[in-house]
């Protein structure tokens, strides 16, 4: 499938990646993801992890100015979101995009879980956390959690729907 990457000078490039075509019927009700890491290491590791899953790794990118423009080209179902970046953060990169999509579906994936992230995250309308490393039971459960509508946003955060994340 052709994967959409977006670079700061303002062009989008589109390289061939590992998953099939999403002109093949069975691919037609993957989920579409988006992926905001620095770490190319990451990229291929989420790659991975979702192949053979309901959810397609449709575009990356490498910042927060990135993910905002880039995001309405993808209208992803779901945005998985590193925190530590350079430049804008993740939880501000996650702000803005709830700014102007509020049913923009972001999960948080990094190795820093610490309560008062967490706390922000939920303040900001983040749907979940998975703490890096990543492993795809809990990663694919976890966007699962995400997309449902009916999740309660505590259960997301804090309970077994992702992570066990306690916030007292």
């Amino acid at each position: 499938v052709l994967t959409k990457k977006y670079h700061s000078e303002g062009e989008f490039h589109f390289y061939l990646c590992r998953l099939r075509g999403s002109m093949e019927s069975s691919h037609m009700d993957k989920k579409k993801v988006l992926l905001v890491d620095d770490s190319r290491l990451e990229y291929a590791m989420v790659q991975k992890l979702l192949a053979d899953s309901e959810f397609e790794l449709s575009a990356y990118c490498h910042s927060g100015a990135d993910a905002l423009a880039l995001y309405e080209h993808v209208m992803p179902d779901i945005v998985l979101m590193d925190v530590i970046m350079p430049g804008m953060d993740g939880l501000e990169t996650s702000r803005q995009i709830l700014q102007k999509w509020s049913d923009a579906r972001i999960l948080i994936v990094s190795s820093m879980m610490y309560d008062d992230i967490i706390r922000l995250a939920k303040d900001i309308g983040i749907k979940g956390a998975a703490p890096k490393p990543l492993a795809k039971a809990e990663l694919i459960s976890s966007m699962q959690a995400a997309l449902n509508e009916d999740s309660d946003e505590d259960e997301i955060i804090n309970g077994t729907a992702l992570y066990p994340i306690s916030i007292d």
